[in-house]
């Protein structure tokens, strides 16, 4: 997986996307979940930079349920941010809004400060978006608080 971060970090994005489904294919066969849910972020993000959003929100999906399948809720909770994050650029907002606020959920109650902060952080933008300027206000005090 190394190799498909570095080349993310170059901006070679197919040859990032051929590393991470070599890395997915061989946590599978390993029967490794965690592993191959932590290689679907990447591809998300990759398919993400490139503009090929159903492939993104597939692989956000299937990362966000394979954390779920193994039990690493923090891990979802990301997950969930992510996809949030791809839905934005979608336009498809309310659902963006569904993905943040149950991350924040998740985050408030194992008590991870930055992970509520992050995610309130997406909530203002999305009610920015949304010209729902209430809901960024609430969004932001509470980020202070």
């Amino acid at each position: 997986m190394t190799l498909g971060n570095l080349n993310s970090d170059l901006r070679q994005w197919e040859r990032a996307l051929e590393t991470y489904h070599q890395a997915a294919a061989c946590y599978q066969a390993q029967e490794d979940a965690y592993g191959e849910a932590q290689v679907l972020v990447n591809l998300g993000a990759a398919y993400r930079s490139l503009g090929r959003w159903g492939e993104a929100v597939r692989s956000c999906r299937r990362s966000l349920h394979t954390f779920l399948d193994v039990e690493d809720t923090l891990s979802a909770a990301l997950a969930l941010g992510g996809l949030g994050d791809v839905l934005v650029e979608l336009g498809v907002y309310e659902e963006a809004v569904e993905c943040y606020e149950a991350s924040l959920d998740i985050f408030a109650e194992a008590g991870n400060v930055n992970g509520q902060v992050a995610m309130l952080n997406n909530l203002g933008r999305t009610f920015d978006v949304l010209e729902n300027r209430s809901g960024r206000s609430i969004c932001t005090i509470k980020a202070w608080n």
